[in-house]
């Protein structure tokens, strides 16, 4: 008994030792490193482990008459099944290591559409057994700007940043002094006339997306774009039209011809063609309305009010105008953090995301029955093309 003790104990301090360790060197930085261990076995560079002895070898009463010299063949590109693999599993590896940094920063619902994606894109059991013939994709139109109304909402916000900087003046508030400075700077920037456009990130996205998606199928997306083959069908609209010149450009580099919109198209818009789902969007308005009156609104909003020097709770609207200027900002900017972000701790951006989740998840998801059947169409369509 006390062996096993002794063992259990001692095996449960070298995995502390070891996550120790681990979480010591987590955050190493290569290109920061002045010396990076450069020493890679047979692969190591000459240069690297020569002994730089430039001088003449001299021998005493010696004098050289010949020299016969065995040496290993210089390094090598791989064989060609190292090649293969390395073309098959590094790509999809860059992509999800890039994507576990994107992950890392995400804090809104609108951030951007990469997060969202599959995982590992390395080849499954069907692609190692079948041989792909269709593919048929069905996506939504990516990050957009706004709608005209809450444009001339956020204009608001600028009267807001002010108290915010004030209350810190008095000392009242809680933010640090570089997401103050951060706020201070920070000013709305999108117009009214650009309500409801695709933004550069979202193009971005989806290029990125379909890229993705020719890697994963190159028996049939490595190839010129023909009008023959491939089909795009979008919904009228200035961001719909947009997404799909991005998809479609990530997909092919030659020119891609796209169709003109079906107008009212009952394939793509399904749900606004319906006056039953256009009513039943009602009643996911009336969930946020619950969760907005609950404890941890309220909770969410005096933690809010508070670590913006506010005496008093802010109203819902504002701090929900907040919220929206934050994700909006985020997946404007993907590269940098939006300065509204700051108002919210962790637990407050989830309990935000939660109550949009709700809105969604009866609008468009599960908790409308009309959902199930509005979909039948794209499916229907889907089967079409594979039989």
């Amino acid at each position: 008994m006390w062996t096993v003790s002794l063992l259990v104990l001692l095996g449960a301090a070298l995995v502390r030792d070891a996550r120790a360790q681990a979480d010591g060197q987590a955050d190493y930085c290569l290109a920061k490193d002045q010396y990076p261990y450069l020493y890679y076995g047979p692969k190591t560079a000459y240069e690297r482990v020569y002994d730089h002895r430039e001088s003449p070898q001299n021998v005493p009463w010696c004098r050289p008459s010949m020299v016969w010299m065995l040496g290993t063949a210089g390094t090598a590109y791989p064989d060609r099944e190292t090649l293969v693999r390395l073309s098959e599993t590094l790509p999809p590896l860059q992509d999800n290591i890039l994507q576990n940094a994107m992950n890392s920063e995400e804090q809104a619902q609108r951030a951007s559409r990469t997060r969202g994606r599959g995982g590992t894109a390395s080849p499954s059991w069907a692609r190692r057994h079948c041989r792909p013939v269709t593919v048929w994709t069905m996506g939504t139109p990516a990050t957009r700007f706004p709608d005209a109304a809450l444009i001339k909402r956020m204009a608001r916000l600028e009267s807001l940043r002010d108290q915010i900087r004030r209350n810190h003046d008095r000392h009242s508030g809680r933010l640090c002094a570089e997401d103050l400075a951060a706020l201070a700077r920070w000013h709305l920037n999108v117009t009214e006339d650009r309500a409801d456009w695709l933004t550069g990130q979202g193009q971005a996205d989806l290029s990125f997306l379909a890229r993705r998606l020719k890697r994963r199928l190159p028996e049939l997306l490595n190839t010129t774009y023909s009008a023959d083959r491939f089909k795009f069908r979008y919904a009228a609209g200035q961001r719909t039209h947009e997404s799909a010149e991005a998809f479609a450009s990530g997909l092919f580099s030659n020119e891609v011809e796209l169709p003109r919109p079906v107008e009212n198209d009952p394939l793509l818009q399904f749900d606004e063609l319906c006056p039953a789902w256009r009513k039943d969007r009602e009643r996911a308005l009336k969930e946020v309305e619950l969760f907005e009156s609950g404890a941890e609104m309220e909770q969410t909003i005096g933690r809010v009010s508070y670590r913006l020097g506010f005496h008093y709770n802010l109203s819902m609207e504002n701090v929900d105008l907040m919220w929206e200027m934050c994700r909006y900002d985020k997946a404007w900017k993907y590269v940098s953090l939006s300065p509204w972000c700051s108002a919210f701790t962790e637990d407050d951006l989830k309990v935000m995301e939660y109550r949009a989740d709700l809105q969604y998840y009866y609008a468009y998801s599960y908790g409308n029955e009309l959902n199930v059947k509005l979909g039948c169409p794209p499916v229907k369509d889907m089967m079409d093309h594979f039989t």
